[in-house]
């Protein structure tokens, strides 16, 4: 078997990347925030490590199987078919979802679900009705616990469980998430299978094709089963897919004129629904539209290796700063901030038994609160008492000292959906101090209580953990779901 020495030495870079991203959390997490661009997850980094596994596999793949004889055109009626299952099977588990619970359909309401003290969240911008697949593979591969606390025993011991698609896991019977999974691993092969039958019609261009295609179809197998069919991601995945596979080297523009019409008309499509029915940002957009944008034209340019290597570099560096979810914004590392002398500072976090003075419990939320004697860093800090800095983790804020009384509230709005019926009290109000919590009786509703949900700023963003824990106790409710919707102004709460 002849061995492709380039591939095979790309393999061993990104192998080697992967060590050092496992090896360096800091590392890992700046690699994070571009793989963000086209896979974007707070799940631990899961989705970084399976990117560079990904394309080191594809490079290996390459290295050893160009022989291989495949038949292109069944192979892609049957790579349709896979991607078609997991969109359609997804929006069905959305509609099972809303039906288990009595929900009405609303494209922009968030989904907090708690199943046996465990939490997760779907939208059907951002399904993660299908999340159940991920979560079963990364139990068959023993590693729900070095990506972060995954693992379900965890939150029994006061970690953090991220969810992963577990509270859904009752939507469909086990076997079918089994069969699931199974046809998610055939779409893995195809995806490599399909790469291999089109590298010799790529050509010269096959550097800007292959990094299309790793990106895009990666981007689909994270979204198939962690977002939908309606996430950005994915339209921009789906539609670079097309258009690669239409590809062959020596294409001009006026070859591949019906590939552009049909991928615009999609893509303004996707962009009116984007911009005028669901209001989002446009930077996600942008970003994803020079990533994809870009590359497509090294494919019509493909000597130009010095200056596509430079745009790879600005791209990298762009997504850091824009797409800034893991290490700009909020991160107090890469600011270097610093922590000022007598000042109250305030730690919120699951479960975590800290030397400091315990302010509030709430479940396993707790806060707490202390004032340096001397200025340090934000690292220093979290370093002396083994903090996890990320602002989803053990967030740390800064209040003064002259302030530490007031509360400054800010104020969430949403529904209580429960599991079972029974005789409810019309109307409930808790307060906890830094946690205030009004329920109203809906009358002739689908949910069985409008809430307000207030919470002072200093607690940061553990709150909706504060929020499952006060239903689950005034409630003794096992499994119910929150649906949340901005503040409204004939909100009941005074």
């Amino acid at each position: 078997m002849r061995v492709r020495l380039k591939y095979f030495l790309t393999f061993f870079l990104l192998a080697t990347l992967l060590g050092a991203c496992l090896y360096n959390f800091y590392f890992l997490e700046i690699i994070s925030s571009v793989v963000s661009i086209f896979a974007v997850a707070t799940s631990f980094h899961i989705k970084t490590a399976g990117f560079l596994i990904y394309a080191a596999t594809c490079f290996l793949v390459l290295a050893f199987f160009q022989r291989i004889k495949i038949k292109e055109k069944a192979l892609r009626i049957f790579l349709v078919f896979l991607i078609v299952f997991f969109v359609g099977v997804g929006i069905v588990s959305h509609v099972v979802f809303l039906k288990q619970y009595s929900l009405p359909f609303d494209h922009k309401t968030e989904y907090f679900v708690s199943n046996l003290g465990v939490n997760d969240a779907t939208t059907f911008r951002h399904m993660h009705t299908m999340k159940p697949v991920l979560y079963l593979w990364i139990d068959s591969l023993g590693v729900k616990n070095y990506f972060g606390k995954v693992d379900y025993s965890t939150f029994s011991q006061g970690a953090l469980f991220v969810g992963a698609g577990y509270p859904f896991l009752d939507l469909f019977p086990r076997w079918f998430y089994f069969f699931s999974a199974g046809l998610y691993f055939c779409l893995i092969v195809c995806f490599l299978l399909m790469m291999i039958a089109k590298e010799k019609q790529w050509g010269q261009a096959k550097v800007a094709s292959f990094c299309i295609y790793i990106v895009c179809s990666f981007s689909l197998l994270s979204n198939v089963v962690d977002g939908g069919f309606a996430t950005t991601e994915f339209v921009f995945a789906a539609i670079s897919l097309f258009l690669i596979l239409r590809f062959k080297e020596g294409m001009g523009i006026r070859e591949y004129k019906k590939e552009l019409f049909v991928s615009s008309f999609l893509f303004l499509v996707f962009l009116w629904y984007r911009v005028f029915i669901d209001a989002v940002a446009l930077e996600k957009i942008l970003w994803l539209f020079i990533l994809y944008g870009v590359l497509f034209s090294f494919c019509f340019i493909s000597k130009k290796k010095a200056v596509m290597f430079l745009f790879l570099v600005v791209i990298f560096a762009g997504g850091l700063f824009f797409n800034r979810g893991y290490v700009l914004k909020n991160d107090k590392i890469f600011y270097n901030a610093l922590l000022p002398k007598n000042r109250d500072i305030w730690v919120t976090t699951v479960g975590r038994e800290l030397p400091l003075d315990l302010v509030s419990k709430q479940g396993t939320v707790r806060l707490y609160r202390t004032i340096l004697e001397q200025e340090e860093t934000c690292k220093e800090f979290c370093d002396q008492y083994k903090l996890d800095y990320r602002p989803y983790f053990d967030p740390v804020r800064t209040v003064s000292s002259s302030k530490e009384n007031l509360m400054n509230f800010s104020c969430r709005e949403g529904f209580l959906k429960f599991n079972k019926k029974g005789e409810k009290e019309r109307f409930l109000n808790i307060d906890r101090g830094f946690w205030k919590l009004s329920l109203q009786k809906e009358e002739d509703s689908y949910y069985d209580y409008r809430f307000v949900f207030c919470f002072d700023r200093r607690t940061a963003l553990m709150n909706y953990q504060v929020l499952q824990a006060l239903v689950r106790e005034s409630f003794q409710l096992e499994k119910f779901v929150i649906a949340v919707q901005p503040l409204s102004k004939g909100s009941f709460l005074k």
